[in-house]
């Protein structure tokens, strides 16, 4: 077939292309003819529509078709339109058609195909990058980041790598090799791969990447990695493709390795778009980073809180062996003299005021059980609406047959005041309130138990006479066996701080008017 001569230069340019008259073909170059896998003879004076809907995907040839019959009919349409167009090969290829009138030539123009699969990989590039970025984020370890780093560019048909830096060197990190390549650089450097190591000043790009922080794009791979330090052996065994691109990964301690990826596929847009992944994926590994950090402090904190509670515990055990000793040692020394006399003088003394004794310490011995039992004993509170002035009055009468070196008065509310709690606990608490102001409060003293409360709240508020708080020992009051007292067990007020607590309400301490310590326990009216 004979070619127009002023259409000869077309025949040999590598792109494809071919001139329209209106509708028809009038000549197409050897690279369509060779792309759509057919004659160019079987290209001449065929239509253009006819050939758009057999080489371009359903999806895309109903719109292209349209906008032909508009270009036909005069309309002046976009210069350039993307479309999938089936290749001699069967694969779907992304092109983009760009035409043009030809200056001199009355109704010819000019259509380019240019191959635009490039350009789709940035976009596929920009969708996994946003895809990553969710998964990254839920990475709790390096390892994990860069195995799904991998995964997302061979999923793009790239063969990617990273070369982790150490010290002064680069070793092999995850990545894809091509096959036998593993053998051969073993082989070349006489050692396994994960002992293989890059001086840094044998790789003096890689220097300049790191001292830069910008990443590079290498149109021609095998010249680049011998610029990377890698011999022409090594770079053949590693190296596919002609492009190749590469960029150092930062993290806030410094450079952390390199991200090497190859494809022909690659340009510039893709390197941008590979530009950004890369700091993604710093990104995550910092993150990871942190969060061994993270993991690390919390089982320190762990291991510090355990040996601080282990040390607390201790200490408890400690200080409740010695109220313990001492508590129980004095009732029990005067029962054992008491004992003692019977058994050798007996019949000789009146025994009634002995055994009276001894009745008096066995019940000192069964109280401190007691309050040991209060302390320990789960709170199962059996809640019920109640009224606080009859268990306050029975609470101050148990306390004063105890002791009553001091003037209990009580100062009823008015209306009643009615909680929502275990009348048993409440009493209890009360009484350990009472005991505890009038055990402080001197000889004689007044002890002032006042019934109060707002709508949310009822409180029981008990003043002393005694000597008072000292505010380092305020944070400590409720704590189990502290006392400030010489002849304490230090269990009463950590009682009733628990019976506060299971009812959801509370118990405080400060300062009275006038001297003496204040204690207001307050239970929830619903």
């Amino acid at each position: 077939m004979l070619i127009r001569p002023d259409l000869q230069v077309f025949e040999t340019l590598p792109v494809p292309l071919a001139v329209l008259r209106g509708d028809v073909v009038v000549y197409a170059n050897r690279a369509l003819a060779a792309l759509l896998g057919l004659q160019t003879a079987a290209l001449v004076g065929a239509s253009s529509e006819a050939l758009l809907a057999r080489f371009v995907t359903h999806g895309d040839a109903g719109w292209l078709r349209e906008v032909n019959r508009a270009r036909v009919q005069g309309a002046v349409p976009s210069p350039s339109l993307w479309a999938r167009i089936r290749a001699a090969d069967g694969e779907e290829r992304e092109v983009c058609m760009r035409q043009s009138e030809m200056p001199g030539r009355d109704g010819e123009s000019l259509v380019l195909v240019l191959d635009a699969d490039a350009e789709a990989l940035s976009r596929r590039l920009s969708r996994a990058l946003a895809g990553a970025a969710d998964s990254f984020v839920r990475c709790r370890d390096e390892a994990n980041v860069l195995d799904k780093a991998m995964a997302v560019l061979a999923g793009q048909g790239l063969r990617a790598a990273i070369l982790l830096l150490q010290g002064e060197e680069l070793r092999f990190g995850p990545g894809l090799l091509p096959e036998g390549a593993r053998e051969q650089i073993e082989r070349l450097a006489g050692l396994p791969i994960t002992a293989v190591r890059l001086p840094l000043t044998s790789c003096p790009a890689a220097e300049r990447l790191f001292a830069g922080g910008e990443p590079v794009y290498f149109q021609d791979a095998r010249v680049s990695a011998r610029g990377l330090g890698v011999g022409a052996e090594l770079a053949e065994a590693l190296l596919e493709s002609h492009r190749l691109f590469a960029a150092p990964i930062r993290l806030e301690e410094g450079p952390f390795g390199l991200l090497v990826v190859e494809g022909e596929s690659l340009t510039p847009a893709a390197a941008a778009t590979l530009a950004l992944f890369t700091r993604h994926l710093g990104a995550a590994l910092e993150n990871a980073r942190h969060h061994k950090r993270a993991a690390q402090r919390l089982k320190e904190i762990a291991q510090v809180q355990d040996a601080l509670v282990a040390q607390e515990r201790a200490a408890a055990v400690g200080d409740a062996a010695a109220v313990l000793a001492h508590e129980v040692r004095n009732p029990l020394g005067a029962i054992l003299n008491a004992v003692a006399l019977l058994k050798r003088n007996a019949g000789k003394l009146p025994t009634e005021d002995l055994l009276e004794m001894i009745e008096e310490e066995a019940e000192r011995i069964d109280g401190l059980v007691t309050d040991l039992l209060d302390l320990a004993r789960p709170l199962e509170p059996r809640v019920r609406p109640i009224d606080l002035e009859p268990l306050v009055r029975r609470a101050i009468e148990l306390a004063a047959a105890i002791d009553n070196r001091a003037v209990v008065e009580l100062i009823a509310a008015s209306p009643a005041v009615q909680v929502n709690a275990d009348p048993h606990l409440v009493q209890v608490a009360v009484e350990n309130l009472v005991r505890n102001a009038v055990q402080s409060s001197p000889p004689g003293g007044r002890v002032a138990v006042r019934i109060g409360g707002d709508e949310i709240l009822g409180s029981v508020v008990v003043e002393d006479q005694g000597p008072g708080i000292a505010p380092p020992d305020a944070s400590r009051i409720f704590e189990p066996f502290f006392t400030t007292r010489q002849t304490g067990k230090g269990l009463g007020l950590a009682v009733v701080k628990r019976v506060a607590e299971v009812h959801g309400g509370s118990v405080e301490v400060r300062a009275a008017e006038g001297g003496g310590a204040t204690f207001e326990l307050r239970l929830p009216r619903d």
